[in-house]
Parts: C-alpha cells; structure tokens; sequence
C-alpha cells in the first residue's frame, strides 16, 4: 500500500517505486521544495569521486524527459548519459526540451545542474 505524505492530501501512486527512493520529486509551482522535476542529492547517490551515479542519473534522465512537452505517450529507443562535473549543491534541476520532432519521433536533450549553477550532465534521446 502506497504511503500518504501528510503535507499532501492525495497518495501518489509511485511512492514505493525507485524515483521517490533516490529523491526525485516532480512538484507543482508553490511547492515549499521548488517547482519542476529535481533530484535531491545524499551521498548514497555519489561515486567515490563525487560525480552522480550513473544509474542515478539513467532513472533522473527516463523521468525528466517527461517535462520536455511531448504531451504523448512514448518509448525510449536511445538514451545517451553524459557526466560533466560534480556536483556542487544539494539538489539537481533538469532543462529538458524537444531538439528535434517528426511525425513518429522526437529528439529530446537534456542539461542538468545542481542549484548552485555547476552543468553536471547531459542527455540525448
């Protein structure tokens, strides 16, 4: 059974998934958290060197793609991770546009940067 956040008044329905247990939250204008798609970092999601896990940021990048604005359903065919910096911050923030559009596919590109401004990967799909 999904667990009830009692600062909401509805049970999100992937709760008990993966995205909520890395940090990920999708949150409407006003939240106390911030807006938009975002990551909130822990050491438990940081390599010894200090850059983002892959596997973390294979999960952030499947989810942010949604905030690009293709308003249909879609499957991945092709996802590229590429990791830049480490971050600086506590939390990431994703730009996820659409590059390129056509009548059965898009290209969707994604930066992402921790909230202190540091570019800490990037994605193509």
């Amino acid at each position: 059974m999904a667990e009830t956040r009692p600062d909401l008044t509805f049970t999100h329905p992937m709760v008990e998934n993966v995205v909520s247990k890395i940090g990920i939250h999708a949150t409407e204008p006003g939240d106390p958290c911030g807006s938009g798609m975002h990551l909130h970092l822990s050491p438990a999601l940081l390599d010894d060197d200090g850059h983002v896990d892959f596997g973390v940021l294979g999960v952030f990048f499947d989810m942010a793609c949604s905030q690009a604005g293709l308003n249909s359903p879609f499957l991945h065919q092709d996802i590229s991770v590429h990791r830049i910096d480490k971050p600086t911050g506590a939390k990431l923030l994703v730009d996820a546009r659409v590059a390129r559009r056509g009548g059965r596919s898009a290209v969707v590109q994604i930066d992402v940067h921790d909230d202190l401004g540091t570019r800490v990967a990037y994605s193509c799909q």
